[in-house]
């Protein structure tokens, strides 16, 4: 079987954090765990990447 995609996969980067936190806060939504997501994108973007890759 074959697929003709676009699809590209690459390393996350600081300003994904944004788009990564919604994307955890829905998947948290649809298990009805949403009280359990703590935190934010800045949150996550520091520890993810550290104190000196902060620029949201």
């Amino acid at each position: 079987m074959t697929y003709n995609s676009d699809l590209v996969l690459r390393f996350a980067e600081p300003k994904d954090c944004s788009v990564l936190f919604y994307l955890i806060q829905a998947l948290a939504e649809y298990g009805k765990l949403s009280d359990a997501v703590t935190g934010n994108a800045l949150e996550l973007q520091k520890h993810l990447f550290g104190e000196k890759n902060t620029q949201m």
